[in-house]
């Protein structure tokens, strides 16, 4: 199945994460850290998840970035987030 963006989805990738809707942009780039052992991945925001009633923004990565993290085996920790970058709006020049 194809993932928001139109990519095929590769659980072998580490750079792809899954968002809430209205979270942050396709294509923002993000570092994730585990402060539990202070390892970081650089993402890429390639796909929606659906919508839960929660305060806290949720994200999903692939089983691969949670081994390279460090919590593969827990499946659901906290992390630190940093937006590297966001994708560029485009404009019409009139």
């Amino acid at each position: 199945l194809p993932m928001a963006n139109g990519e095929k989805f590769n659980p072998r990738d580490t750079t792809i994460a899954a968002v809430h809707q209205k979270f942050l942009p396709l294509g923002t780039r993000l570092r994730i850290k585990n402060p539990e052992n202070n390892i970081h991945l650089n993402v890429k925001v390639v796909d929606r998840m659906p919508v839960k009633k929660t305060r806290t923004p949720r994200i999903d990565l692939t089983h691969l970035a949670a081994k390279h993290l460090g919590f593969a085996t827990q499946g659901i920790i906290c992390v630190e987030l940093e937006i590297i970058s966001t994708p560029m709006r485009r404009t019409s020049l009139s």
